[in-house]
């Protein structure tokens, strides 16, 4: 093998390590934001919970006091 074949193949060998170096600095930054959304969203899915729920309860408290007029109104 001539000595250009061998500096083009190991310019190539150096960019492929950069490329995996990159690469693997890239993967390492996504599955940190990937943890990061997902204590986030269930953190947000915990809040909505509580939402609905109060709602529910808020609804059925609205609808006992108007249950709670129209029978005063009846009487």
């Amino acid at each position: 093998m001539d000595s250009e074949t061998r500096q083009a193949i190991n310019q190539l060998l150096g960019r492929i390590n950069r490329v995996n170096e990159s690469l693997d600095t890239t993967t390492e930054a996504l599955g940190q934001f990937i943890e990061e959304c997902n204590g986030r969203f269930s953190g947000i899915d915990e809040i909505l919970e509580i939402l609905i729920n109060e709602t529910t309860v808020g609804r059925k408290r609205i609808m006992d006091e108007l249950e709670a007029i129209n029978r005063r109104l009846d009487e």
